[in-house]
């Protein structure tokens, strides 16, 4: 009976620590995929403006599967974990579907408008 009893403790706090490891990997993997976003988004706003500055600009960055778009004056990227937008002192009128992984992303300025391509 005694060893039933610890058998069953056992198994018990085995299949909790297999259920606290899925939630924290879970909860984890959810903050990455938002940073990860959020440093994408950060280097796009900075290609923005590179290109504004010297009329055109272009980087390879690492895509979550999301939504690049700008419109009225809006960059904006937008996926299952996060939508970052961001105001910029021109038009523009362009939206991609990025797949995840790396993409090279180009924007071009001739006034008064900002395009952008990605492959």
């Amino acid at each position: 009976m005694v060893e039933l009893t610890e058998y069953t403790l056992v198994v018990l706090v085995s299949a909790l620590f297999a259920v606290a490891s899925i939630a924290t990997y879970g909860a984890f993997s959810g903050l990455e995929s938002r940073a990860e976003m959020e440093s994408s988004f950060s280097t796009l706003e900075t290609l923005a403006t590179a290109a504004l500055q010297n009329g055109s600009s272009k980087e390879t960055i690492l895509f979550p599967q999301s939504v690049l778009s700008c419109g009225g004056g809006k960059l904006g990227l937008a996926s299952a974990s996060a939508n970052l937008t961001v105001k910029l002192p021109l038009d523009c009128d362009f939206r991609f579907a990025v797949s995840s992984g790396a993409h090279m992303v180009q924007f071009s300025y001739r006034p008064p408008s900002l395009s952008a391509e990605v492959s």
